[in-house]
């Protein structure tokens, strides 16, 4: 399991479970990335000895070094977007943080045409980019997000 941590002052962490122990591998970039590998293992060990999984988080490396610097949740997404999984297996959830303020953009099921806005402050969920008109959903109050309000799924006017 591997899961990507931000605090409110920007610090990031990537916490992984380990055969031992928990490893917690604090980031000092100012974007930073994790894949479905164990990034503990690939910060200690030469990449060549990991085995499969590292390559899309090269990939990530590699465009980030190619445009110089992220400067916008869409250089974000661009940067993701090499590392995609579109095949058999799918990128279930792709996130851009930005650490500056709570807030989250998300895109499911490898399709980064539609992109989600979450925003802690406000407890909204709001079309980002992608969506043929304006999407809003208010989170204050429990609520249990059906597909059809995510968009999910084209859904026919007469479907049953």
């Amino acid at each position: 399991m591997h899961s990507l941590m931000a605090d409110a002052f920007g610090n990031t962490y990537i916490l992984e479970t380990g055969e031992k122990d928990n490893l917690i591998t604090r980031q000092e970039q100012s974007a930073i990335a994790l894949t479905n590998f164990y990034l503990y293992d690939y910060l200690q060990i030469p990449p060549r000895k990991i085995g499969s999984g590292f390559e899309r988080y090269n990939s990530i490396l590699n465009k980030i070094a190619e445009i110089g610097k992220i400067t916008s949740i869409d250089d974000a997404f661009d940067v993701l977007e090499t590392a995609l999984q579109t095949g058999e297996v799918r990128s279930e959830l792709t996130a851009v943080f930005d650490t500056s303020e709570p807030v989250l953009y998300i895109a499911l099921d490898a399709d980064l045409s539609k992109i989600w806005k979450v925003d802690f402050s406000n407890e909204t969920v709001r079309d980002y980019r992608g969506f043929e008109s304006p999407f809003f959903l208010d989170f204050s109050q429990t609520h249990q997000f059906t597909d059809k309000e995510l968009g999910l799924f084209d859904i026919a006017p007469n479907a049953q």
